[in-house]
């Protein structure tokens, strides 16, 4: 059976591991067994330090060479300490600190860029120190929500890591989104994750939206779009606006109304389109119909002293 203390066995690495491989393999490890992650645990503490003794010995040439020549007899050979009648130091190891990396850095300022602490503090920083988990999930939301903006809950999952609880979180999402739209934000440093909300905006029964622009189709009868009046429409943001209809209006008719359409994402609002639908009478009394039969006989009139002339 290899030695479970050997320094290779506890990171999980063979014996031709490239500095690279070792650094990972750590940074694995460290995440795993930190007693900040594992508080209270004996156990995930005291394989925390073997790892770090491990880490400290390989991640040094110096200190990696004599152990990889000189095994649990290192120290002794970095020291120029004679034993089984050997000079150690004559092997070429001159002694000094074996911690003293190139960088000038301990194990402080590992663990500090592992898991973005200090040397002064033990309280480790674990959204630095982990990818962040990454949720997308779909939202539905009415066209009013979206142009004011609006609040979902999203079903943050439970992080064994952290020990944070399965919870929902408020997700904003701003105003102007259009359907289809991405929003991306991070739910919280202790949960780290990562949230990804695609919107998907219903239909509206009275505005259509065609980008930063709304719809709207207003209805005037007949007599209205030839005499000429005013008709009042409904605004999304509650209000309304009076609308001035011209005398012979055709039916179709956009009429363009600036700044009051749809919340932009960058600021301002779009245009808003109102469509004159004309609604053609029914049920007419018999006065009614007297009324059109004389309309017609003027029409017919009018278009032949047309060709006549």
């Amino acid at each position: 059976m290899r030695n479970s203390q050997d320094f290779y066995n506890l990171l999980g690495l063979s014996r031709n591991a490239s500095a690279s491989e070792i650094k990972a393999a750590y940074r694995k490890m460290a995440r795993t067994f930190h007693p900040d992650v594992n508080p209270g645990d004996p156990k995930a503490e005291a394989k925390f330090k073997q790892i770090n003794e491990a880490y400290k010995v390989l991640a040094d040439p110096k200190s990696k060479s004599a152990y990889d020549r000189f095994g649990s007899r290192w120290k002794e050979a970095l020291s120029g300490v004679n034993t089984d009648n050997r000079n150690y130091r004559q092997s070429g190891f001159q002694g000094g600190n074996p911690f003293n990396y190139a960088s000038g850095g301990d194990l402080s300022d590992i663990l500090g860029s592992v898991f973005g602490g200090s040397r002064r503090s033990r309280k480790i920083n674990l959204e630095d120190s982990v990818a962040p988990r990454k949720i997308k999930t779909e939202v539905s939301i009415s066209l009013q929500e979206a142009f004011f903006g609006t609040k979902r809950k999203v079903q943050v999952p439970a992080n064994p890591l952290t020990g944070q609880p399965n919870q929902p979180i408020d997700f904003k999402i701003p105003a102007g989104v259009r359907s289809g739209h991405r929003v991306e934000g991070i739910s919280s440093k202790s949960s780290m994750v990562d949230i990804t909300v695609i919107v998907k905006i219903s239909a509206d029964r009275q505005f259509g939206r065609s980008g930063d622009d709304l719809s709207h189709i207003t209805e005037v009868s007949l007599a209205d779009v030839i005499l000429g009046c005013e008709v009042t429409v409904p605004t999304i943001d509650a209000g309304s606006v009076v609308l001035t209809v011209p005398p012979e209006t055709q039916n179709g008719r956009k009429f363009r109304l600036r700044g009051k359409g749809m919340s932009k994402l960058s600021g301002g609002r779009g245009d808003f389109l109102v469509t004159v639908k004309v609604v053609l009478p029914n049920k007419l009394s018999q006065e009614e119909r007297d009324l059109f039969l004389r309309l017609q006989e003027i029409q017919k009139s009018k278009a032949v002293e047309k060709d006549d002339y």
